[in-house]
């Protein structure tokens, strides 16, 4: 599997979990084409959910640490989280 075929199994893994917490009629086609940002089936906390679970599966994926939503986090609170401090806390 190359590396396009490795995000796109992240992102649609990710969907495929959301779309669990989702009623049907609200749930998001694994697809290239499918809306995920301004999306009307979406609200901001599944949203973050999906990036978290799509950074997750990534770094899994590809042994390594993305730090997207941390950086996300610190956009919004100012504090910088550590991808080696403990989770439950930011410095």
């Amino acid at each position: 599997m190359d590396s396009y075929e490795q995000i796109m199994k992240a992102i649609y893994d990710a969907i495929g979990e959301i779309n669990k917490t989702l009623p049907p009629y609200q749930t998001l086609e694994r697809s290239p084409d499918t809306v995920l940002i301004g999306s009307e089936k979406l609200d901001s906390l599944h949203l973050m959910d999906l990036i978290v679970g799509i950074e997750g599966n990534i770094e899994r994926s590809h042994d390594l640490l993305f730090g997207f939503a941390s950086s996300i986090f610190s956009i919004f609170t100012g504090s910088t989280g550590s991808a080696n401090s403990n989770p439950n806390t930011f410095e």
